[in-house]
């Protein structure tokens, strides 16, 4: 994509960058090891839409806090967001934690359905406008399915089919 790919794994209060492919000829931001909220990153609301609703909300507990104008902060906006996430496959973010980074994120899931890791792919809002979300967000769950190592057989757990990008 000539944009930065990046694997996060869930932990304690988030989701940990663990590993990155950033493009060597552009300039790009390494957040490796870094820790993102989960209602301002496309990562994080990847992971939300693909866990039980009741879990959901143990997670993110009562707050959810503005980093930009964009963050979504109300609990209704975010189930709206998550259950969008969920029939599409994958997460978007449109500078809702750094305003001018925006990405998108598919969940790596296992055979149940349930999120293992997120695989997304980001950088700035001149590289990767809104315009682009649909053929990356395709790429974004192409690649979380060949990591998951999906078979054909994957259930019912796993959205439609993304388009096909040329």
């Amino acid at each position: 994509t000539g944009e930065t790919a990046s694997l996060a794994m869930p932990g304690m209060g988030g989701l940990t960058y663990v590993d990155e492919v950033r493009p060597a000829a552009v300039l790009t931001a390494g957040w490796l090891g870094r820790t993102v909220p989960l209602h301002a990153t496309s990562t994080g609301k990847a992971l939300l839409a693909f866990l039980p609703a009741a879990e959901v909300s143990r997670v993110l507990g009562a707050e959810l806090p503005a980093f930009t104008e964009a963050t979504i902060t109300s609990p209704e906006a975010l189930a709206a967001e998550l259950a969008a996430t969920r029939a599409r496959g994958y997460g978007t973010c449109a500078g809702e934690l750094e305003s001018s980074l925006y990405g998108v994120s598919a969940p790596v899931l296992d055979r149940s359905g349930r999120p293992l890791a997120v695989l997304s792919i980001w950088g700035p809002r001149e590289r990767v406008p809104e315009q682009m979300f649909a053929q990356l967000g395709a790429i974004a769950v192409q690649a979380a399915r060949q990591v998951a190592g999906a078979p054909e057989d994957r259930g019912d757990n796993w959205p439609d089919d993304p388009p096909v990008v040329a």
